[in-house]
């Protein structure tokens, strides 16, 4: 199956991001800006663990990502629990002002290339119970198909994700984030799949110390729009670790892949099967200060 959303996609984005930093206006502009107190670090990476934050990188600061996902760590010793076998991506995220950022990367899965645009609607503050990001995703596979296909076309490569990122810090220690996903995939091989896939993502923060903090996340993605309701949703859960310029996540994920249309509608482990679905997996992000700004993240 066969279809092209291109213009859904771009259409969407562009007019919402936008008009972002004049929704920002249109909130302060509700009180006196002395008045107005913002919510600092929902949470404090750029990514929870597979997907992304609420959080966008600083304006004027360059953030680079190693990203590793093991294989999963069934089989014990004799694959070292898993480490013997690896995925790995890695990206660039740039602060191009404090409102819009913009990424690239490249993962050995599918060997897919992957750029994102990801643009604040909201903060939260004082005034405004929680804070709203949108993000717009877009990758191409670049590895064989598994099958011959006689119509192997550059259009069929691609995949497009449209995220509503919604977050709340509660208290010092807590936060949450809600994040309502449609994935678009250009081709499918199977004709009882669909090319829209609709998710819905579940992200949790709690604060143990000053400088670590427990991580969850989850994906739930109908198995119906999926190739022989053979795909798991994502489950994961971690820890991050702040070291100065560095924040270290360490996890255990049953997803493979980082890019949204990998671990959302190909994560092929159910968490149901145990240790044989669960990876070991880390995330590490250094940030490096290009253009020097007073403003925060938010």
């Amino acid at each position: 199956m066969y279809r092209i959303k291109n213009s859904f996609f771009i259409v969407l984005f562009s007019v919402l991001g936008l008009k972002a930093q004049n929704l920002d206006s249109l909130v302060a502009s509700l009180e006196p800006k002395e008045n107005i107190k913002y919510t600092d670090y929902i949470f404090k990476g750029t990514k929870i663990i597979n997907g992304h934050s609420i959080e966008c990188t600083k304006k004027g600061a360059l953030q680079l990502m190693f990203q590793h996902r093991f294989s999963p760590i069934g089989n014990g010793i004799k694959d070292f629990f898993g480490l013997d076998g690896a995925t790995i991506r890695f990206g660039f995220d740039y602060g191009i002002t404090k409102w819009l950022s913009v990424g690239i990367g490249r993962s050995t899965t599918q060997k897919a290339y992957d750029g994102f645009l990801k643009a604040k609607l909201f903060k939260q503050s004082n005034k405004m119970p929680f804070g709203i990001v949108l993000l717009g995703t877009t990758a191409i596979k670049t590895d064989n198909w598994t099958a011959k296909l006689e119509d192997d076309i550059f259009a069929h490569r691609m995949f497009y994700t449209t995220q509503l990122i919604i977050a709340r810090k509660f208290t010092e220690r807590f936060s949450a984030q809600i994040t309502p996903t449609l994935v678009h995939r250009n081709y499918v091989t199977n004709p009882n799949a669909q090319n829209n896939v609709f998710a819905l993502g579940l992200g949790l923060r709690y604060k143990i110390s000053k400088r670590m903090a427990i991580v969850g996340e989850y994906f739930y993605a109908n198995a119906r729009q999926l190739e022989d309701n053979y795909f798991g949703n994502t489950v994961a859960l971690g820890l991050d670790i702040e070291t100065g310029g560095h924040i270290f996540q360490l996890h255990f994920t049953n997803a493979s892949g980082m890019v949204e249309h990998q671990f959302i509608g190909m994560t092929r482990e159910n968490i149901t099967n145990g240790i044989n679905s669960i990876r070991i997996g880390f995330n590490l992000n250094r940030v490096f200060t290009l253009v020097k700004n007073s403003e925060s993240s938010w």
